[in-house]
């Protein structure tokens, strides 16, 4: 189970610092921009500074930022419709993968927004220390907390990181069925909401099958690959806006 799909892009970030870099998340939308630029006056800002492994770092507006790792590291085709300001925005497509799938058989192209931030003095000259992208078809909106890289000195520490909460739930019983292994994690879900959630899922339907759907701003799913634990017992995963995740196992009872 993957209850923290896309904050390991998050938490991986943190532990990528020394020597790479770190994964976030993405966006896209088209607008035209001016191309990707390589000479600049000192004033104009870059996303970062070069790194090892990477792509568009050190460079204005670039049109990939890649980050080297998996496919949900980079986001292509950016078209970026600020730069300069506080924020720069750009929109994009970028990898995002079902809940409950593994990044090889759950990934989906998506338009991302693409965010950088933290514009600072970095090596002499103006540059975002940050930058993260999100998917507004599911939900997602801007985060400080999903840029945890700082692609100008990797090796510092991300403080504007918070960890979001996360807590193991009492199991539950639903119509014909017993859920179980429950957690959630994520600043915006409780166990209480994730019972509620479970009543609205109709999971029987899904019990059995490689899953995809959604309920509301519940995107869910289950991968029977990916299967492990009790005997009849079938894991699924939902998410919801900036990653506040549920995971569970479901066995029926009848």
């Amino acid at each position: 189970m993957r209850r923290q799909a896309h904050w390991v892009g998050v938490i991986a970030t943190l532990m990528l610092m020394v020597g790479l870099t770190a994964v976030p998340t993405a966006s896209a939308s088209r607008v035209s921009a001016p191309s990707e630029v390589t000479a600049t006056p000192a004033s104009v800002p870059t996303l970062g500074l070069r790194q090892r492994i990477t792509e568009g770092f050190g460079r204005v507006r670039p049109r990939t930022v890649s980050f080297g790792g998996d496919p949900t590291s980079l986001v292509v085709g950016v078209r970026w419709s600020s730069w300069g300001g506080a924020r720069a925005v750009g929109h994009g497509t970028a990898d995002w993968v079902w809940p409950g799938w593994c990044v090889a058989c759950g990934s989906t192209s998506l338009p991302a927004t693409v965010v950088a931030f933290g514009l600072r003095t970095c090596d002499g000259h103006s540059a975002y220390s940050h930058v993260e992208w999100y998917f507004p078809s599911r939900g997602m909106t801007f985060s400080t907390q999903l840029g945890a890289g700082n692609v100008c000195y990797p090796n510092s520490t991300a403080s504007h990181i918070r960890q979001p909460p996360h807590a193991h739930c009492a199991s539950t019983g639903i119509t014909g069925a017993f859920v179980d292994q429950i957690q959630v994690f994520g600043f915006g879900v409780s166990c209480p909401a994730a019972r509620q959630l479970f009543g609205r899922l109709d999971l029987l339907r899904y019990y059995g099958h490689n899953a995809r759907f959604h309920v509301g701003s519940w995107w869910c799913g289950s991968e029977l690959s990916m299967q492990i634990g009790a005997r009849g017992a079938q894991s699924f995963e939902c998410q919801s806006g900036n990653y506040n995740d549920v995971s569970f196992s479901v066995a029926p009872t009848g």
